[in-house]
């Protein structure tokens, strides 16, 4: 093209003409098209009702062009009225899985809940946080609430962003803005109460003299505004970051500090560290920040214990909730990580130390203050409990372990790895709780009946129910996938659920039954035979070397949904490939996402290309792997792909 305005003319189908770009990358670059029109027509000064009319034209002609793709639409555009936005309507369940698990390790995801009035439009009413309410949706296999938190991510960010672009001052007077329901100018006055307009708080005669009411009026309106505040960790960055300064170069003189708070651009004038310490005890940001006296001048100080004894905290917390209990090693294999400056032996007796903390042996322990509801080890009990009643704490230890491999195999990227506890810390840990009940040989019993319907997601309850419905109360892998997709269950979601569900127990091959279930053994080993007895899937058709030294395999796709396909790795090839990542492409070299071969030689992730390629049972998938670059070529076909 001649001139950039040229490119004003392109077409969705223009740009998907372009080797390697998918319809992400499209609509990205329709976007960036959008912003250099609109800002070519601020320098020129032409914005007229034909250039509008155009520019909504070409929009609606890239949605329409979008929808008739072969391909199934997985973004659509939307416009508001200052700029373009994507959404996630009709992005497929894996992809949206994604996007929920990328939005909860972000580090504002526990400090975001609809009782924080700046996100209540998007949130509701809910105190929950962002990242336990994507947790307890993807658990539950939710569908509505995913959707529903998936379709608010994008206007969420826009304003967390937002926040995050505002100075300290008036990131303050926002948040005490949404805590009062207004922004009138009485709010100016009392902030100062607050201190959170840079200067200490003033007394509450002084505020009500400026506004003219009685002490005890200010001291009602200042309580209502405490009620308004989240009790959870408040998402304030540049309040954040001012404790961070005034920690790192303390101790610091008072003066020193206001300043220097400006100087780092946190603030846009002198802010009294006073103020700092104060509205971070509003806001529930722990800090070591302290003001002393010395020789009459006034310094801020933090002391460096105190500082790791906050950080080994918050490690205990999170890591009590997310695998029902740690124990000190675990504190101190993160910490260590963090590269925390202590020695081992005390930072162990500074655990030891720590309030809160409710030890279940010499070494592990809960901490009591974590929500009851984000207790990972609580929930698995609940819901293998809700299933088989009563349960031996042993099979509630392998439940968790189930569990835990999941959440490894999708998080720990971004988080440490969760751990299942030892039996012995299980059954302390549920004898411990009001929920339930143990007796002496390990048995534990609900304290309350429990429903199976209320604790499970979807996926769950139509695999215990397709089980139950046997009268052996054994089910083979085809048959439960079958019951299961007849009643509408996501495959994805089914494959997941039948590897990594606490309440479904593998027996042996291809054998699965409830967790805890009393089975008789003749059942189990009349299923066996019938399983023998019937024709094995070929996997692999064939494998080897091409002239360019990539290793080809050519794999059957097998009878179930090609969404969550999986194959064995031949031994003949398996060392080149196992431990590696692999980007995939198709024979256009257009991306999809990436292929895992696992250390055992299982290699998975290659579900969405052939769902987008329409492959089907009988089916060959030509993976082609280029070691050098760490990038496998998949191709969809008949016969001719058998031999590479």
């Amino acid at each position: 093209m001649e001139r950039p305005s040229d490119l004003c003319r392109l077409t969705f189908g223009d740009l998907l003409r372009i080797p390697g770009i998918g319809i992400r990358s499209a609509l990205e670059f329709a976007v960036m098209l959008e912003i250099y029109s609109r800002r070519a027509s601020e320098r020129t000064g032409v914005d007229t009702i034909e250039m509008i009319d155009e520019k909504e034209r070409r929009r609606e002609l890239l949605v329409q062009e979008a929808s008739d793709l072969d391909q199934p639409k997985t973004y659509v555009l939307t416009q508001d009225s200052d700029q373009q936005v994507l959404t996630l309507d009709g992005a497929p369940k894996e992809q949206q899985e994604d996007i929920l698990i990328d939005a909860a390790i972000q580090p504002w995801a526990d400090q975001i809940s609809g009782s924080d009035r700046r996100f209540s439009d998007l949130l509701g009413s809910s105190s929950v946080v962002l990242i336990e309410r994507i947790e307890d949706a993807l658990d539950r296999d939710n569908a509505a609430e995913a959707d529903a938190l998936a379709r608010i991510l994008g206007p969420l960010k826009e304003r967390i962003e937002r926040i995050e672009s505002l100075s300290l001052e008036d990131a303050l007077l926002e948040l005490f803005n949404a805590a009062t329901g207004d922004s009138r100018d009485r709010n100016r006055e009392l902030i100062r109460r607050f201190g959170w307009n840079g200067e200490p708080p003033e007394t509450l005669q002084q505020v009500g003299d400026r506004l003219r009411v009685t002490r005890e009026r200010v001291r009602q309106i200042q309580s209502r505004i405490v009620r308004n505040l989240p009790t959870h960790s408040v998402f304030l960055p540049q309040l954040q970051s001012a404790v961070d300064v005034l920690e790192e170069v303390s101790p610091i003189a008072i003066e020193d500090a206001a300043k220097l708070l400006q100087e780092r651009g946190i603030s846009r004038r002198p802010f009294h560290p006073k103020s700092v310490i104060v509205a971070a005890s509003d806001c529930n940001i722990v800090t070591p920040l302290r003001i002393q006296s010395i020789r009459r001048k006034k310094i801020v100080t933090a002391k460096t214990g105190d500082r790791v004894v906050r950080r080994l905290a918050s490690i205990a917390r999170a890591q009590s909730g997310a695998s029902g209990a740690t124990d000190v090693l675990g504190v101190l294999d993160q910490a260590m990580k963090e590269e925390l400056i202590f020695e081992e032996e005390r930072a162990a007796r500074l655990i030891r130390s720590l309030p809160d903390l409710q030890w279940l042996t010499n070494d592990w322990f809960c901490v009591r203050s974590v929500p009851i509801e984000r207790n990972r080890l609580r929930n698995v009990a609940r819901k293998m409990l809700s299933v088989t009643s009563p349960i031996h704490a042993g099979k509630i230890r392998a439940g968790m372990r189930r569990t835990v491999t999941w959440r490894n195999a999708t998080w720990s990227q971004h988080r440490w790895p969760m751990r299942a506890p030892p039996e012995v810390v299980v059954r302390q840990f549920l004898k411990n709780h009001p929920e339930f009940t143990v007796e002496t040989e390990g048995l534990v019993y609900p304290a309350e009946e429990l429903d199976y319907r209320n604790e499970l997601g979807a996926a769950e309850c139509h695999m215990v129910d397709a089980i139950r419905s046997t009268p052996a109360g054994v089910l083979d892998r085809q048959s439960i996938r079958d019951s299961c997709i007849r009643k509408g269950v996501n495959p994805h979601t089914l494959e997941v659920s039948l590897t990594y569900s606490p309440v479904i127990e593998h027996l042996g091959v291809n054998l699965w039954a409830i967790a805890g279930a009393n089975v008789d053994p003749a059942a189990v080993e009349a299923v066996r035979k019938a399983n023998a007895l019937r024709p094995r899937e070929k996997r692999i058709s064939d494998f080897g070397w091409t002239d360019k030294g990539e290793i080809w395999i050519s794999v059957i796709i097998p009878s179930y949904h090609t969404s969550s396909f999986v194959f064995g790795v031949p031994g003949g090839v398996k060392k080149f490939l196992v431990g590696q990542r692999f980007r995939a492409r198709d024979d256009l070299g257009r991306a999809y996402g990436d292929v895992v071969v696992n250390p055992e030689g299982t290699a998975y992730g290659a579900g969405p290309l052939l769902l987008r390629k329409g492959a089907d049972s009988g089916d060959i998938a030509l993976f082609r792997f280029d070691l050098s670059g760490n990038i496998v070529t998949i191709s969809v076909g008949g016969d001719e792909l058998s031999e590479g």
